[in-house]
């Protein structure tokens, strides 16, 4: 691993050069204090899963955010291929009342081989000790899918399922959320059902830089139109720690889990779904820029196969927040 400790010292000077924090005004962009991220598996990703989306907005405010999520993943086992990349361009739009908050959102999925499996094989070498096995001896750029009852769905680029939901002003900022099957079963844009989920949210603020913030759901998912076991009720967290560099600027470290949405009949995947996610928030006078990366294996020394273990092989994501 040659990388990893380059960033952590580059990211240590930041922090001990870093200006004292102080209050922002809740009309002004902040940096984000958790990832607007589920986990990465294309599967996992076809259901309802209500993300994370920081503090409620003011009465009569509106925000608008375009997110671009970029995930490559790999598996092979006895009866499951999953080799591809999928590019997710999803539109997000929050109306606020003294009340709560209105929510809606939809997604432009784009499913085929690929650009980054060169990316990922160097990646696989310099920043984390593992890959997947037959990765390197499988060519670039391929869309292979076999999922679990042996459906093979295809490539392809459309909207994907439009989810609406409700947060109410209350502690933990309580949501209710519907997905409707806009999307293709057919080319993992969408299960073909409609899902339902209860999902809170809260922050702590656990030291003068450090603010700590979980999120977790209770989803009901209805049976797909395109395989076979969809699993009715799952539990998805995310827990995040996020440490102000200055006002406008914040590291995130991660950790985003679920039980699986598909009964897959193989113990490693039917484990809980997890993946980890480094990322930095920076916000300006014309919103919230936020990107980062996503693993679900081992980073460099630290061995990661025990609590992180399913997801895409590598994902990166970039979203751009702003509030009217």
């Amino acid at each position: 691993m040659k990388f990893l400790p380059v960033i952590l010292t580059v990211t240590t000077a930041c922090a001990a050069g870093a200006v004292p924090h102080s209050r922002i005004d809740s009309e002004k962009s902040q940096p984000e204090k958790i990832l607007p991220i589920q986990n990465t598996r294309s599967v996992n990703q076809a259901y309802l899963r209500p993300l994370p989306l920081g503090p409620l907005l003011r009465p009569g405010q509106n925000q608008t955010s375009w997110l671009l999520g970029i995930e490559n993943e790999f598996r092979v086992n006895q009866t499951i291929r999953e080799d591809g990349e999928s590019w997710r361009l999803r539109y997000l739009y929050r109306h606020a009342s003294e009340q709560g908050e209105w929510l809606i959102s939809i997604p432009l999925i784009h499913r085929g081989g690929g650009l980054l499996d060169s990316f990922i094989d160097l990646w696989h070498q310099n920043v984390v000790n593992h890959s997947a096995p037959n990765r390197e001896i499988t060519p670039y750029g391929r869309n292979r899918y076999i999922l679990h009852d042996g459906s093979r769905p295809s490539p392809g680029t459309n909207l994907g399922d439009l989810t609406t939901g409700y947060r109410f002003r209350l502690p933990a900022s309580p949501q209710i959320s519907i997905k409707l099957p806009t999307g293709n079963p057919g080319q993992l844009l969408g299960s073909g059902g409609t899902d339902l989920a209860f999902s809170c949210e809260q922050t702590w603020s656990i030291a003068p830089r450090y603010d700590f913030t979980a999120q977790a759901s209770l989803i009901y998912q209805s049976p797909s139109s395109g395989w076979t076991a969809t699993r009715p009720w799952i539990a998805t967290y995310n827990l995040a720690l996020a440490y102000r560099i200055t006002e406008h600027q914040s590291w995130i470290l991660q950790l985003t889990s679920e039980t699986p949405a598909v009964q897959n009949d193989e113990p490693f995947l039917d484990q809980p779904n997890r993946i980890i996610s480094l990322g930095l928030s920076q916000s300006t006078k014309a919103g919230t820029w936020t990107f980062w990366i996503s693993e679900d294996g081992d980073i460099g020394w630290f061995n990661l196969n025990r609590g992180v273990t399913t997801g895409a092989d590598f994902a990166i994501g970039i979203r751009f927040t702003q509030k009217q």
